[in-house]
C-alpha cells in the first residue's frame, strides 16, 4: 500500500474531510503536500505527522502512515514522541486543547522539544 492509497482510503471512510482541508490544516504548502501524498517527494517524519494530525487520525493510523512513508513510528519512550502522541490522541478525540499545528508546536516548545518542521528547506 502507498501513502496515496492510505489517504484515499482514509478520506473515503471520513467523508466529512477533504484532502484540501487536511492540507490547509497541516501547515504544509499545497504543492509540497500533494507531492508527499502522491509519492513524488519523500516525506520527512514531521510532515507526515502534521498531515495525520490535520486529518484527526488515531495513533495507529498515524503510525501506519509513518511506516508507509518510510519513517519511524511514534515511540512513546522518546519524550517528544510522547508529547506528539498525546496531542494526536486529544485531536482524535476532538479535544479543544490541540486543534491546530500551531497549538502543537507551542506545546512542544513549552515542554523543551523541537517544533514540527513543516517547510521543505530542512
Amino acid at each position: 500500500m502507498t501513502l496515496k492509497v492510505f489517504f484515499d482510503n482514509y478520506l473515503s471512510s471520513h467523508q466529512e474531510l477533504s484532502l484540501a482541508q487536511i492540507i490547509r490544516d497541516s501547515g504544509l504548502s499545497r504543492t509540497y503536500a500533494h507531492e508527499i501524498i502522491n509519492g513524488k517527494k519523500k516525506a520527512g517524519r514531521d510532515r507526515v505527522i502534521a498531515l495525520c494530525f490535520a486529518a484527526s487520525m488515531s495513533i495507529d493510523e498515524t503510525n501506519h502512515a509513518l511506516i508507509l512513508s518510510q519513517n519511524n513510528p511514534l515511540y512513546p519512550k522518546i519524550s517528544r514522541d510522547a508529547v506528539l502522541t498525546m496531542c494526536l490522541q486529544f485531536k482524535h478525540q476532538r479535544n479543544v486543547s490541540f486543534q491546530t499545528i500551531t497549538q502543537v508546536n507551542l506545546f512542544l516548545e513549552e515542554n523543551g522539544h523541537e517544533l514540527l518542521v513543516l517547510s521543505k528547506e530542512y
